[in-house]
């Protein structure tokens, strides 16, 4: 899906149309039973693509990532991950810049399949849509445990939630694009 298939409503609502299926995300106010447990640490599976986007917009990534004490080697090592604080704070002084107000569409364009490994994987065997969505609302807390997947169909259409039990304002919009993004690619 280009992203002009996708469009914002003024209460923060992303709709996305392909086919049979809409993808609607929205920012909910409500709790979960994973928005009450402690997530200290966030996986960083897709921080090649971000680094690959901040590149292209001339960000220092070394002077960035040394702000927190983090390391690119040590980022793009299978498993790394990173305090929720620090990832956080480096989205956030990446939004500071103008020309990347839209991170999450830049970095979740650059997501296909194959970049999900076993998850991706996992995706490909499934054997109808329901099947697929069912894996992802099983799955995408291991790799980004704040977002809930929720569906419901309406009239000939199945409609699917990204629920963002975490991040606010500018955050919850990079990680929903993100995922919305992903999700058609």
């Amino acid at each position: 899906a280009s992203t002009s298939e996708c469009k914002k409503s003024q209460k923060g609502v992303i709709y996305c149309q392909m086919s049979q299926i809409t993808l609607l995300c929205r920012p909910l106010l409500r709790l979960s039973f994973r928005s009450a447990m402690s997530v200290n640490r966030i996986p960083v599976f897709y921080f090649g693509h971000l680094f690959n986007v901040l590149n292209d917009h001339s960000v220092p990534l070394e002077d960035w990532l040394k702000k927190y004490n983090l390391n690119k080697d040590e980022l793009l090592q299978p498993g790394a991950n990173i305090s929720t604080e620090q990832f956080d704070g480096l989205v956030q002084e990446v939004l500071s810049k103008t020309e990347l107000q839209h991170l999450g569409l830049l970095v979740g364009k650059r997501l296909h399949i194959a970049h999900h490994g076993a998850f991706g994987l996992g995706i490909l065997n499934g054997k109808n849509i329901r099947q697929i969505i069912k894996f992802v609302q099983s799955y995408m807390v291991i790799r980004i445990p704040f977002i809930e997947i929720s569906t419901y169909q309406e009239n000939n259409e199945i409609v699917i939630l990204a629920n963002d039990v975490h991040w606010q304002g500018d955050l919850h919009r990079v990680m929903i694009e993100a995922v919305s993004m992903a999700m058609f690619n």
